[in-house]
């Protein structure tokens, strides 16, 4: 009977493994260099890699289009390795 363990936050849970609480799976830009050190090993998938999409999603008529597009904006602004924007579809 083994007790599991969890964290709430990404932080939290690269302390635990680097604190040989167990392993994890967490996003590339959740460990990059400034967040390594000598107790953690980072390894890559093998192919075929996972991969997820995240979508922004809003309801017709929001009051505040103009914050959907400041939204967009930043999120293309970001420096993540394998983003890649999509068209918005209606």
């Amino acid at each position: 009977d083994s007790v599991g363990l969890q964290g709430n936050s990404l932080a939290t849970i690269r302390q635990m493994v680097a604190s040989g609480l167990g392993i994890t799976v967490m996003p590339s830009s959740a460990v990059t260099s400034r967040h390594l050190n000598k107790r953690l090993t980072v390894l890559d998938f093998t192919k075929p890699v996972p991969e997820r999409r995240i979508a922004l999603a809003w309801r017709k008529g929001f009051a505040r289009p103009a914050v959907i597009s400041v939204i967009q904006e930043a999120v293309k602004m970001l420096k993540i390795a394998g983003l890649e924007p999509i068209s918005a579809t209606a």
